[in-house]
């Protein structure tokens, strides 16, 4: 592992199995120091996002707490900075959960907090449904678990990520642009971000198209990640995770929340008095970053750590 410092944080690097190198950045305290397990946490982004994505809420967290309390945002595999899964493996959320346990084996966090958004979030909860004793947090961003597939879209679904599995085995043409800006834009016409927060992601989700010599920009992220997913949850397997959750859960959600209405208040009706949930009406699925929402986010985050984690471990600031 490695961190060089940066303006606005300290990159990090891990090295896993595979020799797949993760890439992220750290604010606050030192992960090496990082000793309580209730004031550090791992910080995951949604899907073809990146570490950038905490980029305007942490700031307002360290603004409060300086260096005692330590947040580690990643940029999953073949996102970002980070590098691409094999050709041999795939783009399944519980690869990303065994990356973010080696993480936190390498810096011997044996129980740490999760901050997630969208994809981010559900994996957020697969780790502390199935490890219970090894999450101490979790803040889960405009999502409740990983969306549950019904069953008789199974079939269809699975026929869909084989065939994009076949797919992608031959390089495609990929999209490029004049410019980062254009990138940006792009991303924000994409839908559910506006231009201001697409300009973040895509500093560090676009790069130079390798070996054109017109200087034009493309996407970082694997191909790969625009297929079907080939691993799929039931509702009744993530309300089973739900269930044996130990830790303290903080949901902030928008109108846009990523899965089903229906689906995400039964959720909540099972996590019961776990669980703190906060509705921003008015906010987008991207409420942690919008200028507009993140500092409604950032104070609801401060008053569930203040009152509901570190009052009852009494581990004030």
């Amino acid at each position: 592992m490695s961190m060089q410092p940066t303006a606005a944080a300290r990159d990090f690097t891990a090295v896993l199995a595979e020799n797949i190198h993760i890439s992220g950045k750290v604010w606050g305290r030192s992960p090496q120091k990082a000793t309580d397990p209730t004031r550090r946490f791992v910080c995951t982004h949604g899907w073809l996002d990146n570490a950038n994505s905490w980029d305007a809420a942490i700031p307002k967290l360290v603004e409060a707490y300086g260096d005692a309390v330590t947040f580690l945002a990643l940029d999953f595999a073949g996102h970002g900075w980070s590098d691409a899964r094999t050709e041999t493996d795939e783009y399944v959320i519980h690869r990303n959960v065994y990356d973010v346990l080696q993480i936190a084996d390498l810096l011997g966090w044996d129980q740490f907090g999760i901050m997630g958004h969208s994809m981010g979030g559900g994996i957020g909860l697969v780790i502390a449904g199935a490890f219970p004793d090894r999450v101490s947090t979790l803040i889960s961003v405009d999502i409740l678990g990983p969306v549950a597939v019904p069953d008789d879209r199974v079939p269809d679904l699975l026929r869909r990520a084989f065939m994009d599995r076949l797919r992608f085995i031959q390089p495609k043409k990929i999209s490029t642009y004049a410019s980062l800006a254009d990138a940006a834009v792009a991303r924000a016409r994409s839908g559910e971000v506006s231009l201001e927060t697409a300009k973040i992601l895509m500093d560090r989700g676009a790069a130079r198209v390798e070996g054109n010599e017109d200087g034009k920009w493309t996407w970082r992220n694997d191909q790969r990640l625009r297929g079907t997913m080939p691993w799929m949850f039931t509702n009744d397997g993530v309300l089973e995770l739900i269930k044996r959750i130990k830790a303290p859960v903080l949901v902030v959600l928008a109108p846009t929340m990523t899965g089903s209405g229906e689906q995400v208040e039964g959720r909540i009706e099972v996590l019961g008095s776990r669980g703190t949930v906060v509705r921003m009406p008015d906010a987008s699925h991207y409420l942690h970053m919008e200028p507009e929402t993140v500092g409604e986010f950032a104070a609801a985050v401060q008053n569930f750590l203040g009152e509901r984690v570190w009052r009852a471990s009494n581990a004030k600031l």
